[in-house]
């Protein structure tokens, strides 16, 4: 018990101590956007980043969360996993480019009256497909990487993207410019940095990735897994891109830099979200009995309740020393920080009970659970009112609690009766 404790505390003071600087560079960047962009062009910079996360979510449709589970089914089984690894990178590939010709198309639509020049649109859909096809390359490579336990080389490759990032943010402070188009820069040069690095570590732990005999029709394989799973992703993607990309229609430009902007402050949550996907989700896939990966898995979400909680009472006690961060153009928001930060644990809760239901291949009612989440994000899109920032607020939370609920519901299944919920899969 002793040893055990010794090597997850280990573990997360690592990440703390890495992850730490690599998120402290990311969010000075980000926060030196908020702080010296003109209201206008944060907003333009906000919708510009919802269509990139548009853009990197959509073309996962749970490929890269699916070598987890294929990591751990085998080492169980015996089977060649790097069989799986490259059709994940085909199809991502495929999916990709479906995805950039959306946003070419999304983005001048969601700028339509708004007088910004064709160029700046031209380079900003440049720099955002960069992005993109960057973070999709390097987050498979890095989710290889940590599966193998080589969680350092993870770490290094992206600390070096955060520095990068917050080097170009620093020419904002130099009065270089002011433009959304230096935020797409760091971002886009950020992504390529850690894309190629991680490619690099990825070659030197070639040799602890799992051998062993070849699958046949590892497509076939991937796509049963992934297909169930694609439509809740995508709904997924497309939830939090939408509420922007309405509130951009339907509200005004200080109403999408406020909800952004505090969306910097609920990012801060988002290092335990990160903790789950880098170090936790890679330890549980290799957990192969089901019932102390049951156990596990539920005393995790219980910790991250409690730490979720504490941040949550700190924003309500402190909200003036949260709001500091942002600048005077946003600290009159005492309430609406209290929601977004209540987003955020929602947010956090619902990403480790997802990421937990794929490792054990529970994801076979996950078309159901996208259609009704479908139903309930429709309904409250269309009949909700964007020209608040507390009401957008309000809207994301409502939507991130009906995702957790339904998933909540899915990991029970997976415990009393997982043949219910369980993929049929031939590994």
């Amino acid at each position: 018990m002793l040893k055990t404790l010794t090597h997850w505390l280990r573990l997360f003071g690592e990440f703390m101590v890495s992850n730490g600087i690599g998120q402290a560079a990311g969010m000075l960047a980000g926060l030196i956007y908020v702080r010296y962009m003109p209201i206008p062009e944060y907003a333009f910079y906000a919708i510009c980043l919802s269509v990139l996360t548009f853009v990197s979510i959509l073309s996962d449709f749970g490929l890269t969360g699916s070598t987890v589970y294929f990591w751990r089914e085998s080492k169980k089984h015996g089977k060649a996993f790097a069989d799986y690894l490259a059709e994940v990178r085909k199809l991502r590939f495929i999916l990709f480019s479906i995805c950039a010709l959306i946003a070419c198309i999304v983005l001048p639509l969601l700028q339509r009256g708004k007088d910004t020049p064709k160029l700046t649109l031209i380079i900003a859909i440049a720099l955002i497909l960069l992005a993109a096809i960057s973070m999709i390359s390097s987050s498979i490579n890095l989710q290889v990487i940590r599966l193998a336990s080589a969680f350092r080389r993870s770490y290094a490759a992206e600390i070096a993207g955060h520095i990068i990032r917050v080097l170009i943010a620093g020419l904002m402070v130099l009065g270089v410019t002011k433009s959304a188009l230096l935020g797409l820069v760091g971002g886009a040069a950020s992504a390529l940095v850690i894309m190629l690095l991680s490619k690099h570590y990825e070659k030197q732990i070639t040799d602890q990735i799992p051998a062993g005999r070849n699958v046949n029709h590892p497509r076939k394989q991937v796509l049963l897994y992934a297909l169930p799973v694609a439509p809740m992703v995508g709904l997924f993607a497309l939830q939090g891109s939408a509420i922007i990309w309405m509130t951009a229609a339907y509200g005004n430009n200080t109403t999408v830099a406020e909800v952004f902007a505090l969306g910097r402050i609920g990012a801060i949550i988002g290092i335990l979200t990160t903790f789950m996907v880098v170090v936790i989700n890679p330890k549980l896939s290799g957990i192969s009995d089901d019932n102390k990966f049951n156990k596990v898995s539920w005393i995790v979400r219980i910790a991250l309740t409690f730490l979720g909680l504490g941040v949550l009472a700190f924003s309500i006690l402190f909200p003036k020393i949260i709001l500091w961060i942002l600048g005077p153009n946003y600290a009159h928001l005492t309430g609406e920080l209290v929601l977004a930060v209540l987003f955020a644990v929602i947010m956090l809760l619902t990403g480790a009970t997802s990421l937990i239901n794929r490792t054990r291949g529970w994801v076979r009612r996950d078309p159901l659970l996208a259609g009704i989440q479908a139903t309930i994000t429709i309904l409250l899109l269309l009949n909700w009112d964007y020209a608040a920032t507390q009401s957008v607020l309000i809207l994301s939370c409502l939507i991130a609690a009906s995702n957790l609920i339904l998933f909540t519901i899915v990991s029970i299944f997976g415990i009393i009766a997982p043949q219910h919920v369980r993929i049929k899969s031939e590994v």
